[in-house]
This record gives C-alpha cells, sequence and structure tokens, in this order.
C-alpha cells in the first residue's frame, strides 16, 4: 500500500472529501469524524482525509472527558480480538477495523500499536509512522512505545531515524551500560546508512535534520538556519509528489525563518488543494498576517529615529492589526455560522474591542459548544455589566458559578475569576453583602487574587 494524494485518486472521492471538510469545519468534532471516516475507510491510504480525520479525532478525544474515556477503552479490547485474527490474513481489512474503533478514542495505546502491526502486514510503513507518532503525542515517555517505534525504523531502513530516536531513550539511563551499548549498535547501523547516502553528509547532519523535522512536528524550532534546511528538503521532497501535509511544514518553516509572505503563499497552495476554506489555515494566514504587522510595529520601536512620525505610524498599525483580527473572526462566522469554536472566537475579539453587542451575540450563540459553554456564560456576565446590565450579569454569572461547582470543588483560576466578576455584578446591582461573600470567598483560597482585599475593606467600610 503506498501513500496516495487528493491528485491520485478518483475525481468522486475528490469531490467527497471536499464536501466532507466543508461540512465538517461548520460541525462538532463528533459530526465531522463521522464524515470523514468512511472516506478513510473506502481510502485508507489518502493522506489529506487521514491528516483530517485525526485533527478531529483528537479534538473529540479531548471533549470525550474521564466517562468518554473509560467506556472507549474497556470496550476496545473486544474488538481488538476480532481485529488480531485478520492482522495476518487480511491486514488492510484490520487497518480499516483498527480506523473504526479508534474513531471512537484516538488515545489508545493497545489499538494504535495494534494498527502499526496491521499497516506493517500490510507493507504500507507510512501508516505505521503514522500510527507510532500518534502513540508518542499522547505518551511521549512511554520507553515501551519508543522502543517499538525504534525497532520499526530500523526494519523500514530507517537508521537515522531509529538512533535519534534511541538517544532520548538512553538519555533516561545514562549509566545504564546495557542500554548505552544498544545505542552505539543503533548509531553503527546510522553510519553505515549514512556512508551510503554520502550527499547527506555525516551522521550528525543526518540526525540534525530528523530533529529538524521533529521540532516543525511539535512547533517547538526557533532556529532560522534549521528552517532553512527543513524547507529544502520539503521542497526535495515536493518534487516527487505535491503534498498539503509538506505544503503545511514548509510554511511552518518559512514562519520560524520570519518569510511571512513564503508562509503565505504555501498556505494559499493548500487552500486552493482543498478547493474550499479550511478555518484552520485561514488562522495560519492570519498569523501570518499579523507577524507582519508586529515586525514593522517592533522596527518602529527598535530605531524611531529612523522614521517619521513613529508613534503615530505605530498608533495607526496598531489599529489596523485589531481591524484585521476583527475582520477575519467576522469573515469565517460568516462562511461557516453553525461552527461554534469561530463565534467563541469572535465573541472574544469582539470583547476585547468593547464591542459588547456582537460579543453578546456571538457568545449567545457559541455556548452551546460544550467546552466553551462556561467561558460564554462567563463573558456573557462580563459583557452585560459593561453596558450597565448588571441584574442580567448577575443571572448569567450565578449561572456560570454553578456550573463551575458540577464540575469542580477545587478553587481553579476559572472558579475564582467567575466569584469576582459575580462579586463585582452585586456591587452593581446593589447586593453588598453577598458581593463580600464571594469576594471573601476568593480571599480564603487565594490572598493575592487581584485587589480582592481592598475590595473586602472597602465593603466593611474599614
Amino acid at each position: 500500500m503506498k501513500p496516495l494524494e487528493l491528485n491520485e485518486v478518483h475525481v468522486n472521492t475528490r469531490e467527497a472529501f471536499q464536501r466532507a471538510c466543508k461540512s465538517a469545519a461548520r460541525l462538532g468534532a463528533k459530526d465531522a469524524v463521522e464524515l470523514l471516516l468512511p472516506i478513510v475507510l473506502r481510502n485508507p491510504a489518502l493522506l489529506p482525509a487521514r491528516e483530517k480525520l485525526r485533527e478531529y479525532e483528537r479534538v473529540k478525544t479531548q471533549e470525550a472527558g474521564m466517562l468518554g474515556k473509560l467506556k472507549a477503552l474497556l470496550l476496545a479490547p473486544l474488538k481488538m480480538l476480532s481485529i488480531k485474527g485478520k492482522v495476518e490474513s487480511d491486514p488492510v481489512a484490520a487497518v480499516k477495523a483498527c480506523e473504526t474503533v479508534l474513531a471512537t478514542y484516538l488515545d489508545n495505546p493497545p489499538l494504535l500499536k495494534l494498527l502499526a502491526d496491521a499497516a506493517d502486514h500490510a507493507n504500507a510503513f507510512f501508516l505505521v509512522r503514522e500510527a507510532m507518532e500518534t502513540l508518542r503525542t499522547y505518551h511521549p515517555t512511554d520507553e515501551a512505545s519508543l522502543r517499538l517505534y525504534v525497532q520499526y525504523l530500523a526494519d523500514n531502513n530507517c537508521q537515522c531515524e531509529a538512533a535519534a530516536l534511541f538517544k532520548e531513550i538512553a538519555a533516561s539511563h545514562p549509566n545504564d551500560t546495557a542500554v548505552q551499548g544498544e545505542l552505539r549498535q543503533y548509531l553503527a547501523a546510522a553510519s553505515v546508512e549514512q556512508n551510503q547516502r554520502t550527499e547527506e553528509g555525516s551522521i550528525s547532519a543526518a540526525l540534525e535534520k530528523e530533529s529538524v523535522e521533529q521540532h516543525l512536528v511539535e512547533s517547538t524550532l526557533h532556529d532560522s538556519s534549521q528552517a532553512q534546511r527543513a524547507i529544502a528538503k520539503y521542497e526535495e521532497d515536493l518534487k516527487q509528489g505535491e503534498s498539503m501535509d509538506i505544503r503545511r511544514k514548509i510554511a511552518e518553516a518559512y514562519m520560524v525563518s520570519e518569510d511571512y509572505d513564503k508562509a503565505i503563499e504555501n498556505y494559499q497552495l493548500i487552500l486552493q488543494s482543498l478547493g474550499t476554506l479550511d478555518p484552520q489555515i485561514d488562522k495560519q494566514i492570519e498569523r501570518a498576517n499579523l507577524c507582519k504587522y508586529d515586525a514593522v510595529i517592533k522596527e518602529l520601536e527598535k530605531n524611531p529615529t529612523a522614521y517619521e512620525a513613529p508613534e503615530e505610524q505605530k498608533k495607526a498599525l496598531l489599529e489596523q492589526r485589531a481591524d484585521y483580527r476583527f475582520r477575519k473572526a467576522a469573515e469565517r462566522v460568516q462562511v461557516y455560522p453553525n461552527d461554534q469554536q469561530l463565534r467563541y472566537d469572535y465573541g472574544m475579539i469582539a470583547f476585547e474591542r468593547n464591542e459588547f453587542q456582537t460579543a453578546i451575540e456571538q457568545f449567545q450563540m457559541a455556548q452551546r459548544n460544550p467546552q466553551r459553554r462556561i467561558s460564554c456564560i462567563y463573558y456573557l456576565g462580563r459583557c452585560f455589566m459593561a453596558i450597565g446590565q448588571a441584574d442580567m450579569a448577575v443571572n448569567q454569572l450565578e449561572n456560570a458559578l454553578r456550573e463551575v461547582n458540577q464540575n469542580t470543588q477545587s478553587y481553579t483560576r476559572e472558579k475564582l475569576d467567575v466569584l469576582y466578576a459575580l462579586g463585582q455584578a452585586y456591587e452593581s446591582a446593589a447586593q453588598p453583602e453577598k458581593a463580600l461573600n464571594c469576594f471573601k470567598e476568593i480571599y480564603q483560597n487565594d490572598i493575592s487574587y487581584s485587589d480582592v482585599a481592598e475590595k473586602i475593606k472597602k465593603l466593611q467600610g474599614k
């Protein structure tokens, strides 16, 4: 099985994927997974579909909570028994069966390992790598999983990668002679591989390249020279065929090297390939444009004497930057009116701009998102406070506090924020005793929170 891009599959498949992406962006993660899973099951080697499915599966897994996790992990072993019987006889069917179970909850180490095993039997190392990288994302320090990944890499002639990964294991056992001996074996195998690819330089350069790629995946790369080497490699990879995943990596590398126009150019190419607006890619384009604003503002601050009226220019740029963010958020909501996360983002930007009526409208709609519900109610309360509707603010913030208390009895930052805002609302609603109780509750659990000590003194008349 070899990996496929959109231009390698039937036009009906491409159109189905694009329709699914467009619909998924307007729905929650659960519905998005249900739309994309059938496409992956029909075309398990289609990389863009796999990438998008994994994106929504990660969100769905995050939203599932502890109850969802327990339910998924309890049911998975029963299904794994039947899948294991297919690994050797029909590995592609086993891959599809694994995908069906993973769609309910992605963070499932035994099932991800089974997927890797099935993919290995199907001669689909790219799926092995994906499964092990997903496992590594959720469990980065699990040595048994890392060792399994190293073995897969070594078995598939990726000795340099295997050595680079095993270095992480060896670093945790600096005084273990057996582990250090294993490391030397992997480094020796990597050296042999490197000698067969003399055009790539020494083993240290190869290992550094793998490190660069991993940093890019983790969005932790900060060295411009490394980013340039990564860009060169990815450009070479693109000569073998267009890939949205590689385009994304190139764009991120250009962001690190602060070549924002090139980053935007590559993100735009991804949107052209999709044939529809992808909110996440659109946000990356926005991020690049905001960085362009920031770079000019930074230059004005650094060398003010080199420019005419630098403070006025800076003020104008900051206003343009804020207007751009607001406009982009509004555009995304217009394209995807049923996406509560986009509405929440728009509401937050409107709140920051003191455009409270717009913020209220967006938070009222976005509170249907269970992950944002409490935050939306909290900001609705603050919006009503800002427009002088203290009684409405009290109602919203009392609701927010009830929901926070249902989730936890501990005094999290979220709970303290809600209590403080509720105390302010009680003050404005001429209910000083209730306000004092809120501030006292905060004081008893976090004495340094904001100006709560002064609030208590004022309300007690001291």
